[in-house]
């Protein structure tokens, strides 16, 4: 598809899409007053700058290991101050559930029977201040929180901070 709509108006798209509470469809008729666009071009546009933002920074959301080496002592108090317990914890590890439409194909997949929505699965590594060390993602809906963590490779990363613990819920 040849893109007939600028860079910058691109990125304005994407940047309105992930700084404010926008829905797609939001996003298509924001782009279709603004700029003129049909949702095709948008969509193709958006998913383009998405991906070029994505391939720069991709290394730092796998695993940020230059964070963790930098701030783990920092997070380890501060989850012990919250919690009340375990001292070596650096971070907290959560399952994060995102409501889809119903897909056309391969509905068991999406289908989260805990939550009773089509849904697709993320799980992030965060420190206790919310900041994000790592995040993986998305998997189908019908997967365990458990199940992130071989293709993850979480516990492969977690063998470098030996004495260092992930703080999670049982869920």
């Amino acid at each position: 598809m040849q893109l007939d709509v600028k860079l910058t108006q691109l990125v304005v798209l994407v940047a309105a899409l992930l700084a404010i509470d926008m829905d797609i469809g939001e996003l298509f008729q924001v782009g279709t007053a603004e700029f003129g666009r049909s949702p095709e071009v948008i969509s193709f546009g958006a998913n383009t700058i998405a991906s070029m933002i994505y391939d720069k920074i991709k290394d730092k959301m796998v695993f940020d290991h230059r964070m963790i080496e930098r701030l783990k002592q920092s997070s380890t108090n501060a989850i012990f101050t919250n919690v009340g317990r375990l001292r070596n914890g650096f971070g907290i590890i959560d399952g994060t559930v995102r409501r889809i439409c119903r897909p056309i194909r391969h509905q068991e997949q999406a289908y989260s029977g805990h939550k009773k929505m089509h849904a697709i699965k993320l799980q992030s590594i965060f420190r206790a201040n919310g900041l994000n060390i790592s995040l993986y993602g998305p998997v189908e809906g019908h997967r365990h929180d458990g199940y992130m963590l071989r293709p993850s490779e979480m516990v492969a990363e977690m063998e470098k901070y030996l004495g260092f613990l992930l703080y999670g819920d049982q869920d």
